[in-house]
């Protein structure tokens, strides 16, 4: 196999696609998650602090995101991993609306 053979394999593997932007996406994307859920954490205990009660918003809107993301992965990879991820995530995104709704509707304080 000639290197121009290999890069043509590597070429279509990769989608065309620089490796170093797709490692500096994913490498982004890790450390968004850990800021993401740092900052959820904060508020969170800021909320029951000072309101007595979590804000199921931020929560809302992180684990949507996520579940999103691994959704997404899910797809494009077929891993049992990222499914497994994503049903955990869409699990609590569907808690944390229930407990928005309810809080809107006046059914818990």
């Amino acid at each position: 196999m000639t290197k121009e053979e290999i890069l043509e394999i590597s070429r279509n593997e990769n989608q065309n696609k620089d490796l170093a932007d797709l490692e500096a996406v994913n490498k982004g994307s890790k450390i968004a998650f850990i800021v993401g859920f740092t900052l959820c954490v904060i508020i969170a205990s800021l909320d029951i602090f000072f309101n007595d009660h979590i804000d199921e918003r931020i929560w809302m809107i992180f684990t949507g995101m996520f579940s999103a993301m691994f959704l997404t992965k899910f797809i494009m990879k077929r891993k049992t991993h990222e499914l497994i991820v994503f049903i955990v995530y869409i699990l609590f995104f569907i808690l944390s609306t229930v407990g928005f709704c309810a809080r809107l509707l006046g059914i818990i304080r």
